[in-house]
């Protein structure tokens, strides 16, 4: 076995127990469990040959042992805790009884190696897998085993519904199998008892005795100073003027013992000043949620009167709750039970790793913690925490009792310092939802690129400065203490500067000793002190030390740049960094933030008896600002990563756009951001003009030409290379021209010499075909230049785009396939007889496909492709405006046909046109004029409620599914990657790599290899993976 290098000390501890497992086997055993994720089965180097350790090894069978007990084969760590608690309660002379996890058997040869090694030690060996026998490698030659020992064989799945598959495999008969299945399934240190009692009696002719297995509550309420707790006698006892936490977690979790975590959950709340209602259940998707009714768990968290009676839910469950059957498209996830309970839901994980390992690792979580334990919780809308619990290893009983033997048996053991943030970021939401608006402080962070005054409030595609005032009004109208709001944009952000920045160019020392936020040098050094002494030396080691001379006036106090509105404390985010390249500052991940940076969240975050402002939230307004971004673990932090740092518990809500799912995963996921997603800027073309419109006239006197006199044509020769430079596009066409030399033989490699004339030889010299083909080409460039989406301003919180921004950006919105709705192109390409991926491929080829129809409607002649391309685009946004003037009512589709297309609107071809126009009326118009739902849902953040979730991605890429915004979007749903448009601009890219190496090197590829960035594939909803599907030569 091959291993990457490990240096912690339990890596190296668990390596040489590893070793002596199979000194003692006598041969081959695969990884432990422990280290499975660090072996790797294959490698290889230049010149010398593949290894591959996942082929089959020769295996050294034990010396014959007579077999006795039982071998338990599990996915489940709960079925090993349960065992080991069972097995000490039963009878002395009980068979042994062995329990191995097989999660860490990856390959076959592991697998194969495994069970020669564990099988025969048994008289029964019972399997239970959670994913069916292919789950598990090697199954087919466990059961040839077990035929060859003679054995009894049970396997049953490890979930509550059948699988007769598993059952045929069982050669015990389907009622012991039944059985069996149903005392695990029920759960239970006492079930397990009576299964092994069962199974000895049934199977070993022994006369135990047992018990029918004892259902358990599905749900119920738990505490651990009482047995039976009643939703009842809580109520009784608790004292509903405190804040009240709701906890959720597995029912396994209380039937194995495995509760110390959600003890110290209880323990640590309630010494906090909390009601804590504590909730088991063995899921959050039961009966009651399928029929579309909240599930039991929850009901526990309404009062009598049908109202909340928590103000927070901490769920330490996985996965997520909602599902896309009760969403309004196949496209969205909704949750309409956590909408109707309407209070924060924090989530809090329960790691399947140690603690030692998520200490060494730079990256946090494990990949499989982060798929159950965040990117799929973030479905359901939960705000992203820390862990508060690891798998930490039980030791087998002192004394003399029987005990479980085989695999080490984990529970999960408390992160009290973790669980401490978790109830501080609870405490402070349950203060939100309980405090007036009058009393509440709210600071908004706005973003400063690079430091410089011109870069305040530069939020990517956000009119920042627009929203704050919108956002300054609005808390006014909600009851908040807001004064002094300045009139306008301008006059807000000249207030800004003049009172304090941080651009070290323009700031003056009157404007720092003007600073609202003032933070005196002794304070700041209580803070700093306050540091983990390995924070503290890397931030003095970088920037001096503590308070740094940065921002500080002569008496070491800190100035920070911002303004008060009464309650709100609008403060521009101090430097990353300086003195240093830009690009570093930002992006460098072990940079330490300098003392500005760290005092600004210091003073946000503390009262005024210690020297701070005593925010209730923070608001950063738009993407990005640069805390989400700074030192520390990628997923799951600690106490000395500087994000968790910094923000402490104070609750972060973030405007964040909404086609940047990735770098809005990392503030999720690393500053427990509520995310409050908004629309792109508005959106239109590029569209030609100046030179470009020059171009495009020589090129339709050109087509003429060539049809009248093309005797003529060598005199738009000159004319055209004038237009080329004046439009500075000549660099550009030789680029072109050279390109496109290395795949046909109708143009020469580009001469840049010039005739006589001016012109180069390159255009000089052409035929009459070759210049026909670089009329194609030019016409081709420039309508890709003129048909370019761009931007048309900037989105401001909760404005929905008006007139001509409202029909630009609908026309984007269905300029591409979204899901099964065809683009209004393609439709309207079908209706005219044409095909829209012809007109694409080549925009300048000429239009041969009979056309008459389209140009009667276009008035003008069609010459080329590119011309089609741009009648379709006119056609479709009259379309559009013919909706707008009806408000775009559905049953306006019909009329606006006839209106537009006149005659046309009666081709047999139009449903998908229809389709698609609907679709604009029933889903995108309504989902745009949503968009006030960006403000509410910010204000009901603020207010300690529930923000929806809602998928996330450019809308603009045949994703308009992602509307309406306002919502805390989830980075990826699994289920739409790839999405259909995203599949076929795979199979493009999969295909234009063949060519390109094709081109290249005169054969195809033997392999290829290709680097799938994580934010690349949440914004475009699976490019990079459909083109390896392409490449491998499958479909979705």
């Amino acid at each position: 076995t091959f291993f990457h290098s490990m240096n912690a000390e339990w890596q190296v501890l668990a390596l040489f127990d590893y070793i002596e497992q199979q000194v003692e086997a006598g041969g081959y055993l695969p990884p432990p469990a422990a280290l499975a994720d660090y072996a790797f089965n294959s490698f290889s180097w230049q010149g010398g040959a593949t290894h591959d350790s996942s082929a089959p090894v020769e295996v050294t069978l034990r010396a014959a042992v007579a077999p006795r007990g039982f071998v338990f084969l599990t996915q489940a760590d709960t079925d090993l805790l349960a065992l080991s608690r069972a097995i000490p309660l039963m009878d002395p002379e009980f068979p042994p009884v062995r329990a191995y996890t097989v999660n860490h058997l990856t390959t076959e040869a592991d697998a194969v190696a495994f069970f020669e090694h564990v099988i025969p030690e048994a008289e029964v060996v019972v399997v239970r897998l959670h994913g069916g026998r292919a789950s598990l490698p090697g199954f087919d030659h466990l059961q040839r085993l077990v035929e060859e020992y003679g054995q009894w064989l049970v396997a049953m799945p490890g979930t509550e519904d059948l699988d007769p598959e598993l059952t045929a495999y069982s050669n015990v008969g389907v009622p012991i199998t039944h059985e069996v299945k149903a005392y695990l399934q029920y759960s239970g240190v006492d079930n397990y008892q009576q299964a092994l009692y069962f199974l000895a009696d049934h199977l070993l002719t022994t006369s135990y005795g047992y018990l029918p297995p004892i259902e358990q509550p599905r749900t119920g309420i738990y505490h651990p100073n009482a047995s039976d707790h009643t939703i009842a006698q809580w109520r009784q006892h608790a004292d509903l003027a405190r804040p009240t936490l709701g906890v959720v977690f597995y029912r396994s979790y209380l039937l194995t013992g495995n509760t110390a975590f959600v003890d110290a959950l209880i323990a640590q709340g309630e010494a906090a000043g909390a009601n804590v209602l504590p909730v088991f259940a063995y899921s959050l998707k039961d009966e009651a949620a399928a029929a579309g009714e909240l599930p039991d768990a929850l009901r526990y968290f309404f009062d009598e009167q049908g109202a909340p009676a928590v103000d927070v839910v901490i769920n330490t469950m996985a996965f997520a709750m909602g599902s896309a059957a009760d969403a309004d498209s196949d496209e969205h996830w909704a949750v309409p039970a956590l909408e109707r309970l309407g209070v924060p839901q924090l989530q809090a994980i329960a790691a399947a790793t140690s603690s030692d390992r998520w200490e060494a690792s730079d990256a946090g979580l494990a990949p499989l913690d982060i798929a159950m334990n965040v990117a799929i919780p973030e479905l359901d809308g939960r705000i992203i925490t820390v862990p508060i619990a690891f798998k930490e290893r039980i030791n087998a009983p002192p004394d003399d009792r029987p005990s479980l033997r085989g695999a080490e048996v984990v529970h999960h053991a408390p992160q009290d310092d973790r669980i401490q943030r978790v109830l501080g970021i609870a405490m402070r939401l349950a203060t939100l939802r309980r405090k007036s608006n009058a009393e509440k402080r709210v600071a908004v962070v706005l973003t400063n690129h690079n430091a410089k005054a011109s870069r305040i409030a530069n939020a990517v595609g956000l009119d920042s400065p627009a929203s704050l005032l919108m956002l300054l009004h609005r808390l006014h109208d909600e009851g908040y203490t807001v004064r002094d709001i300045p009139p306008d944009s301008d006059a807000l952000m000249h207030l800004l500067i003049d009172r304090g920045h941080y651009d070290r160019d323009l700031l003056t020392t009157e404007q720092m000793r003007g600073a609202v936020a003032r933070v005196a040098a002794g304070t700041y050094a209580r803070w700093f002190g306050a540091l983990p002494v390995s924070r503290r030396g890397e931030v003095e080691a970088q920037w001096e030390a503590a308070p740094g001379h940065y921002y500080v006036d002569d008496d070491g106090t800190l100035a920070l740049a911002g303004l008060e509105f009464g309650n709100v404390f609008v403060a521009v985010q101090p430097p990353r960094g300086y003195g240093m390249d830009k690009t570093a500052i930002m992006h460098r991940p072990d940079l330490p933030p300098p003392h500005p940076y760290v005092a600004l969240y210091q003073w946000l975050a503390r009262p005024p008896e210690e020297g701070g402002w005593a925010a209730d939230a923070v608001v950063h307004m738009g993407k990005h600002g640069s805390l989400e971004w700074l030192p520390g673990k990628g997923v799951g932090l600690s106490d000395e990563c500087y994000p968790d740092l910094l923000l402490g518990d104070l609750p972060l809500i973030y405007p964040f756009i909404v086609d940047d799912p990735g770098e809005g995963a990392a503030a999720k996921r690393r500053t427990h951001a509520v995310i409050v997603d908004h629309l792109p800027p508005p959106m239109t073309t590029a569209d030609a003009y100046g030179p470009l419109t020059q171009i495009d006239r020589l090129v339709d006197e050109y087509y003429l030409l060539e049809r009248t006199d093309p005797a003529k044509l060598p005199f738009l020769q000159q004319e055209i290379w004038q237009v080329l430079q004046d439009a500075h596009l000549d660099t550009d066409l030789s680029m072109l021209l050279n390109a496109d030399g290395a795949t046909a033989n109708h143009i020469h490699v580009w001469d840049p010499s010039t005739h006589e004339d001016g012109v180069p030889y390159s255009i000089s010299d052409l035929t009459a075909s070759d210049f026909r083909h670089l009329v194609e080409t030019i016409h081709a460039y420039t309508h890709e230049l003129g048909s370019a989406p761009i931007r048309d301003g900037l989105h401001t919180l909760g404005h929905v785009p008006v007139d001509g921004q409202l029909i630009e950006m609908l026309s984007m919105l269905i300029r591409l396939p979204n899901g099964d709705v065809p683009s209004l192109r393609e439709a309207l390409a079908q209706v005219f007889g044409l095909d829209l991926d012809t007109l694409l491929e080549a925009p300048g080829a000429p239009l041969t496909a009979p056309h008459a129809a389209l140009e009667l409607l276009a008035g003008r002649p069609l010459n080329a492709h590119a011309d089609a391309l741009e009648a379709l685009q006119a056609i479709g946004l009259a379309l559009l405006r013919a909706l707008a003037a009806a408000d775009f009512a559905p049953a306006a589709v019909e009329p606006a046909l006839i209106e537009v297309l006149g005659g046309v609107a009666g081709s047999p071809a139009r449903g998908d046109l229809t389709r698609t126009l609907a679709f604009v009326c029933r889903r995108v118009v309504p989902g745009l004029r949503r968009a006030g739902d960006e403000v509410d849902h910010l204000v009901d953040a603020l207010a300690g409620r529930y923000v929806p979730p809602g998928p996330s991605g450019a809308p603009t890429r045949g994703m308009a599914h992602v509307l309406p915004t306002g919502r805390n979007f989830y980075a990826i749903d699994p289920r739409v990657v790839p999405s259909p448009t995203a599949w076929q601009t795979g199979q493009l890219l999969g295909v234009g790599v063949l060519e390109r190496f094709l081109r290249d090197e005169g054969r195809y590829p033997d392999s290829i290899g290709i680097s799938i960035w994580g934010t690349s594939a949440m914004r475009t909803q699976g490019d990079d993976v459909a083109q390896v599907l392409a490449l491998l030569g499958v479909r979705p």
